[in-house]
């Protein structure tokens, strides 16, 4: 019996070895890209000594885009034009993602993300009060921008909140990444198998893009993945699974007095109509609009419609809100 169990035990570590040393052989093929010198444009300030990839265009009032999980500043190429003839947009990719610095720190929690954008905009020397238009998980670093810094927060514009995340499921292992060299094993083995390999980033643009996947062509897809291949991000995955953000928010969205607009895509199978609705009703001052026939992606989904409608919020910031809108018509 023990001998059998040896064998099992001994066949299990075997396997968890090849597995391993599989998936870092497959990351050293996949991360041959310097962050900077292969970023496609753009510009970098250092922030909290983290090189932070950003775009900046157009003159007037601040306004600043703020990627979801995964993502880059390429998620906003269908509206950084339109915005840019009136605002001074800023598109940045937060540390760890797009073209920014990777770093294994565990400085990826949202309020600190959001101390992040504070100290980046200050580096520019950006002392207006922004409206900050975050997508996804960027939009808790928004509302956690605005209970840490409402001196600095003119608006927000929330585009499929995911307030109520709480973050990776393996962060209730964390003290087993902590680990100095099994952590980072752990952690790289992981990162291949559920980001970083073929089968996994068709399901996850699968998931974003919903019934809109056929606006992933070739380009699309070779940009929007392209950052994977970034020295350095399976690092940061770790850095991700250690963050933790002691101080909860979602209590507090009361607090938030800054006109909100809340934008949801009645086909978004990331985050569910139901907890969008949660944060409308939490947040005082913020108007529900939701896009029929978008998905979670609905600035790129509907990028004229969600232009025209952004834009004319913004020039009326101080129109009265709480009212729910709906676009188009509701089965």
């Amino acid at each position: 019996m023990l001998k059998a169990l040896g064998v099992i035990v001994g066949g299990t570590g075997i396997a968890m070895l090849s597995l391993a040393v599989y998936a870092e052989t497959r990351l050293r093929q996949l991360e041959t890209l310097d962050a900077v010198r292969d970023a496609p444009g753009g510009s970098f300030v250092t922030v909290e000594d983290l090189s932070i990839h950003f775009e900046a265009h157009g003159v007037g009032d601040p306004v600043v885009l703020i990627h979801g999980f995964g993502g880059s500043t390429y998620t906003w190429r269908l509206n950084v034009a339109p915005l840019a003839t009136r605002y001074r947009v800023y598109a940045l990719d937060l540390a760890g993602f797009g073209y920014s610095e990777r770093t294994d720190r565990p400085v990826f929690g949202r309020t600190q993300q959001a101390k992040l954008l504070h100290d980046f905009l200050r580096a520019l020397g950006e002392k207006r009060p922004v409206v900050l238009i975050g997508s996804s998980l960027g939009a808790s670093v928004a509302v956690r921008f605005a209970l840490d810094y409402p001196e600095a927060t003119r608006g927000l514009v929330l585009l499929a909140p995911s307030l109520f995340w709480n973050g990776p499921r393996l962060r209730r292992f964390a003290p087993l990444f902590e680990a100095p060299w099994l952590g980072r094993v752990i952690t790289r083995t992981l990162y291949y198998l559920l980001l970083a390999n073929d089968r996994a980033t068709a399901r996850i643009l699968a998931s974003a893009y919903g019934s809109r996947l056929e606006m992933v062509t070739g380009d699309v897809r070779e940009a929007l993945l392209r950052p994977l291949r970034v020295r350095g991000s399976a690092d940061a995955a770790r850095g991700l699974v250690r963050s933790r953000d002691d101080r909860p928010f979602n209590t507090r969205l009361a607090e938030i007095k800054v006109p909100t607009l809340i934008v949801a895509g009645s086909q978004d199978r990331a985050v569910p109509l139901e907890q969008v609705e949660q944060a409308h009703r939490a947040l005082p001052e913020s108007r529900l609009v939701v896009l029929e026939d978008a998905g979670h992606l609905l600035h790129e989904d509907e990028p004229e419609a969600f232009n025209d409608m952004l834009i004319n919020w913004l020039a009326n910031l101080s129109a009265p809100t709480g009212s729910v809108g709906y676009s188009g018509s509701r089965a």
